[in-house]
């Protein structure tokens, strides 16, 4: 019988969003969208004591499992760095002041394009104002929407896909699976922010802290907002509503406005600096 050591169990905290451990106990997706609120001194007192066993029965698979997970996860994570590396990336969001300024081909000319939930596919007539490429998707899952509606065969040339682990998140992660999309579940990531930003974060919010950890060369924003402006008409989003999970946008603008003192990679289009010096 394996014994259970404080790192064996350290790492089946850590990837309590794992696809292969959500698969096999759904309820422990609960744990993994509120993971903030359990700590892992907490987590730790309450499996201590457990064999290896017994704890296999709980998670539904052994801890060779839980580590080929996390490998499987790790090397996604280095595929998807490497892919970013010197790049430089756009990423799009539904804000409504990009509407009418014909800026689809310029988003579309960048190396890779980064797009947020449901902003694809896009109808026809927005095309022209945010272009239509997909290269990388992050997604909450949260369930506001089926991710069925993304399935369409197009899809299946999106380099990679960052998910959140909601309710929707392991159909989006198996669809991935079998069309061969590498998929990165990054709900560690997504509670980190929040930890420090004490507030759960927008997916664009989520998608920027993200991508800036990688080397990549430049981060272009085009339709991002932080909500001062409204989304386009016909976006599919319930993220702005007045306290619609509970997102802090102020906290979350903070946070932003404090990272482009340091950051020179982000590069913002003259619209929304508009609405930041608005917003001042």
């Amino acid at each position: 019988m394996l014994s259970i050591t404080e790192i064996t169990l350290r790492r089946l905290y850590q990837n309590l969003a794992s696809p292969r451990l959500l698969r096999a106990n759904p309820e422990l997706g609960k744990i993994a969208i509120a993971s903030q609120k359990l700590s892992f001194e907490a987590f730790y007192e309450k499996m201590k004591t457990q064999s290896a066993d017994e704890l296999k029965k709980i998670f539904g698979y052994s801890f060779f499992e839980v580590e080929e997970e996390l490998l499987q996860q790790q090397k996604t994570e280095e595929g998807f760095n490497k892919y970013l590396e010197g790049k430089r990336v756009c990423l799009v969001g539904p804000s409504d002041h990009l509407t009418g300024k014909g800026l689809g081909s310029t988003i579309d000319s960048f190396d890779v394009v980064v797009r947020l939930n449901f902003q694809w596919p896009l109808a026809q007539q927005l095309q022209k104002d945010f272009g239509k490429k997909l290269d990388v998707l992050y997604h909450c899952c949260n369930g506001d929407f089926p991710v069925d509606d993304l399935f369409l065969p197009e899809f299946s040339t999106v380099k990679f896909v960052c998910w959140e682990a909601g309710s929707e998140g392991l159909k989006l992660h198996n669809y991935c699976s079998i069309k061969a999309i590498p998929s990165l579940c990054i709900s560690e990531t997504i509670s980190s922010l929040e930890r420090s930003l004490e507030t759960p974060p927008n997916t664009g919010t989520s998608a920027i802290y993200h991508l800036l950890s990688s080397n990549l060369s430049e981060l272009h924003l085009f339709g991002i907002s932080f909500h001062l402006d409204n989304y386009v008409e016909g976006y599919r989003g319930r993220g702005a509503e007045l306290g619609n999970w509970k997102h802090d946008l102020k906290k979350q603008l903070d946070w932003f406005t404090g990272i482009l003192e340091n950051e020179n990679r982000i590069k913002l289009e003259s619209n929304f600096l508009a609405l930041l010096e608005k917003s001042s």
